[in-house]
C-alpha cells in the first residue's frame, strides 16, 4: 500500500490511523474466513492519561504517546499493525494469531511495561 499511505499515518505516533483499521479489519476477517485461520485484536488505553495531561501539559503528554508507541513497536512482531486508534488508545491487530498466542504477547507487554518509564513517568494500561 504505497500510494497515499499518508493519509493512514497518525502524525503524532507515527502509527497507523483509525482509518486504517477501518480499511485493514475488512481485510483481515475476510482472511481469516478464507483460510479458516485466527487473528487476534488487541485494545489499549492508557490509564489516567488525562491526569498526565493535567499535571505535565499536553507537550509532555504528546512526548508519552510517541513513546509509548515506540514501546509498542518494541513489543510486537514485525507482522503485527500496531494502530493509534485516538487519544490515548492503542489497537494492535495480529494476523494470524490464537488467543493463547495473544496471551502470551499480552503478559509480555505488561512484563516489560513494568520495568519502563516514559519521560521519567510510570504508566499503566488497560
Amino acid at each position: 500500500m504505497k500510494r497515499n499511505e499518508e493519509i493512514f499515518i497518525d502524525p503524532l505516533s507515527n502509527l497507523y490511523n483509525r482509518r486504517y483499521l477501518d480499511f485493514w479489519i475488512y481485510h483481515e476477517i475476510k482472511r481469516a474466513e478464507r483460510f479458516s485461520s485466527k487473528f487476534s485484536l488487541l485494545v489499549i488505553d492508557i490509564d489516567y492519561f488525562k491526569q498526565i495531561n493535567d499535571k505535565y501539559g499536553h507537550l509532555e503528554g504528546d512526548m508519552i504517546i510517541r513513546e509509548f508507541s515506540e514501546f509498542i513497536i518494541r513489543n510486537i512482531r514485525e507482522v503485527d499493525i500496531p494502530i493509534r486508534y485516538g487519544g490515548d488508545e492503542f489497537v494492535v491487530i495480529f494476523p494470524v494469531t490464537d488467543k493463547e498466542s495473544l496471551k502470551i504477547i499480552v503478559e509480555r507487554i505488561y512484563k516489560n511495561l513494568e520495568v519502563t518509564e516514559f519521560k521519567g513517568i510510570k504508566i499503566t494500561i488497560s
